[in-house]
């Protein structure tokens, strides 16, 4: 949760109120390479900041195949945005290619906060 927050007052001061608000709406998880943290279809809508390792956004076609839409390192947001904004299943997949740490946010939470 450091992280996170160091990376909030790099732009932002928070106060201590704040960022006890912020962590008691996160869940931090340690997840393994190979881990998928989002799968297609549920309309789960969550926001995941990645304080450490690498995770990969990608969506699956009828035949198979993989692509790949977006890559999040240390410090960096990712989730499913089309799910977010608008009501519809997810069709990505978002999955740790390395040991990663990440902060998890359900986006109701964060609208409140």
């Amino acid at each position: 949760m450091k992280e996170l927050l160091k990376y909030i007052e790099r732009s932002l001061p928070l106060s201590e109120e704040m960022a006890k608000d912020l962590k008691d709406i996160s869940i931090v998880k340690n997840v393994k390479k190979g881990q998928l943290i989002l799968q297609e279809n549920p309309r789960r809508k969550i926001q995941i900041f990645v304080a450490s390792g690498c995770l990969s956004w990608f969506y699956k076609t009828d035949q198979g195949k993989e692509h790949t839409l977006q890559f999040a390192i240390k410090n960096w947001w990712i989730g499913d945005y089309i799910t977010l904004f608008k009501d519809i299943e997810s069709m990505i997949r978002v999955e740790s290619l390395s040991y990663s740490k990440i902060i998890l946010f359900e986006h109701e939470n964060l609208e409140q906060f």
